[in-house]
């Protein structure tokens, strides 16, 4: 319903979340994925 709403009445839903409701963790070893070589950079001229 938000998303379609005009501003004026969708920042009315609008609320901040507990202090606890974000947790950021680092992302698995399995995960990270290095370039093999570093990538190419084209000329800026």
């Amino acid at each position: 319903m938000w998303l379609t709403l005009p501003w004026s009445e969708a920042k009315r839903l609008q609320r901040t979340a507990p202090d606890d409701a974000l947790v950021i963790v680092e992302k698995p070893a399995t995960q990270i994925k290095f370039p093999q070589q570093a990538p190419a950079q084209g000329s800026l001229f």
